[in-house]
């Protein structure tokens, strides 16, 4: 196995799909399996195991495309740290995992201003659900993570954002009687669906009228903008369609429901210059929120 064989690992893991792993490969799909089958002969084992829409990776085949996220990333991480030992500007790469929000209403211009300061820096990020984000920075596949809701780590976190998760809607609500109001649900990360969950259930004996079960924050506010029914989500999400009403949600003791925002990192990050730099630009530009 050589380092073409750990790329393509890393990105079939990425993609768990022949097709869009040969594009990203710029190779042929009759070339994809050749690799694989070399694979498979070198290790003695079936890798992988192919699906109506893709493919999905044996415990084995598992194992080895983890192998080369984390020998690649350590890859990238000496050869960041052999550049910049001998010079005053700073090179290299940076990989991070960020929320579907946060990536959207504020990454922008934060990645701007800083590649403004640091142009040789090369940023990649991964955008969506935080749970499947936060399981992808455990495996490495990130030096940093951005990602709403509380996770169980270890090592360093900062707060970096809270806000209030609201329902939307073109017309005023009777919070009392929302379970006959058109609810459309927009299909979100599951710890937040539980949060959800436990809201309605302490609020309301019916279940909520869902009529539009979406995946996409800007069509359910579209939706919602044309009457068709009210959304919840965070308050940032409101930006963009001025005018609408915006409840927040509450407890029952009245506190706001907050959606948390944190800056997840490891302990080690000190030895890469460039993420150090990146975690002080980004608690300089948000100041972390005392716990």
């Amino acid at each position: 196995m050589n380092n073409n064989d750990l790329l393509f690992l890393k990105i079939l893991a990425d993609e768990h799909n022949l097709t869009k792993t040969a594009k990203k490969l710029f190779i042929s799909q009759p070339a994809i399996t050749d690799k694989i089958k070399k694979l498979e002969k070198e290790f003695g084992t079936k890798l992988i195991i192919r699906k109506p829409r893709g493919i999905e990776f044996t415990p084995e085949g598992d194992i080895l495309a983890q192998y080369a996220i984390r020998t690649l990333m350590e890859f990238e991480k000496t050869k960041d740290l052999i550049t910049n030992m001998h010079t005053d500007e700073l090179h290299g790469s940076l990989h991070i995992s960020c929320s579907n929000v946060f990536a959207k209403y504020h990454l922008p211009k934060l990645l701007s201003d800083f590649q403004k300061l640091y142009p040789k820096v090369e940023i990649t990020f991964k955008s969506g659900f935080s749970t499947n984000l936060y399981r992808d920075f455990l495996r490495g596949e990130s030096q940093l993570a951005i990602l709403r809701g509380d996770h169980l780590w270890s090592q360093e976190k900062k707060l970096l954002l809270q806000e209030p998760l609201c329902i939307f809607s073109a017309f005023p609500l009777d919070l009392d009687n929302l379970p006959e109001v058109p609810y459309i649900h927009y299909s979100t990360d599951p710890n937040l669906q539980t949060l959800l969950d436990e809201w309605w259930g302490n609020n309301y004996q019916k279940k909520p009228h869902i009529v539009t079960d979406i995946d996409s924050m800007d069509t359910g506010m579209k939706l919602v903008q044309n009457g068709l029914g009210y959304t919840i989500l965070s308050e940032s999400c409101g930006s963009d369609t001025p005018g609408l009403y915006k409840y927040p949600l509450k407890l029952l003791n009245k506190d706001i429901i907050y959606r948390k925002t944190w800056l997840y990192y490891r302990s080690d990050c000190n030895s890469s210059r460039i993420v150090k730099t990146f975690i002080y630009f980004i608690l300089k530009k948000y100041r972390p929120i005392p716990l």
